[in-house]
């Protein structure tokens, strides 16, 4: 099944999008120790195991890194205290 609810089969393949929240899906974890998304282009692979890749395409990320860290401080710093 796909991220949109569709079922695909190897013998009738079809052709789906593949969504991803970038902040959640594509940071690593650059020199200074921070979760960042990080610009450039990148491989992805999507198979059965690492050792059996069926498709692979490439995938660019535009724009200045994220530091995911940051964003994760700024969510919880918005909620209230005063809530039960």
């Amino acid at each position: 099944m796909d991220s949109s609810g569709t079922t695909l089969y190897p013998a009738n393949p079809g052709r789906s999008p593949l969504s991803s929240n970038p902040e959640r899906d594509l940071w690593l974890i650059d020199d200074s120790r921070q979760r960042v998304v990080e610009p450039g282009l990148f491989q992805i692979k999507i198979g059965s195991s690492s050792e059996d890749i069926r498709l692979a395409g490439p995938l660019e990320i535009n724009g200045d890194p994220l530091v995911v860290d940051d964003l994760v401080r700024a969510a919880f710093s918005d909620r209230s205290t005063d809530s039960p």
